[in-house]
């Protein structure tokens, strides 16, 4: 049962939440230079405190489970719950850092290049993207290419932004 100050809780929380992800997109810079003129995307600073965050929590939650315990009668019960939100969250952070570390993007010119953790390097060019979908499931970017390749971006890395904006807007689907 919600009482009127946990909506107002909730709200707040909401309202700030909202505020956050607004300073991030205002304060997102440019696409890096690289030694060789590619324009490199990078995570913001939004991704690096939800992992912060993440991390922080399974932390917190494992001090507690080693230091702290309960003294509850079902304290037993309250400690594997404990370990389970712990571990999901620890495992949270470490898909975000797979997710946001496993590929490089960079373009120049016409080209944009994608290195991947083990599968090397794949090159598309931009004048060959037929669609860009905003705001999928997993993703705030999908690129469809021409020959049906597909390529998804964050839209909290620095210099994705920019990219976009050099994008032709018909690509852009509703």
């Amino acid at each position: 049962m919600f009482s009127m100050s946990s909506i107002a809780i909730h709200l707040a929380g909401a309202i700030m939440m909202a505020i956050i992800v607004a300073i991030a997109f205002r304060t997102q810079k440019p696409a890096e230079l690289d030694g060789e003129g590619w324009r490199v995307f990078r995570p913001a600073w939004l991704l690096h405190g939800w992992i912060l965050a993440l991390f922080g929590f399974a932390a917190l939650m494992g001090y507690i489970y080693l230091f702290v315990g309960s003294s509850r009668p079902d304290a037993a019960s309250q400690m594997v719950m404990l370990l389970i939100l712990a571990t999901a969250s620890a495992l949270g952070g470490l898909y975000l850092v797979w997710d946001l570390y496993r590929r490089t993007f960079m373009w120049r010119g016409d080209i944009l290049r994608v290195r991947t953790w083990g599968r090397g390097e794949t090159l598309y060019r931009i004048s060959e993207i037929c669609a860009v979908f905003g705001r999928t499931d997993d993703y705030d970017y999908r690129l469809i290419f021409d020959d049906g390749s597909v390529l998804e971006l964050q839209a909290h890395m620095h210099g994705v932004r920019e990219f976009m904006s050099r994008l032709p807007p018909e690509v852009f689907v509703d």
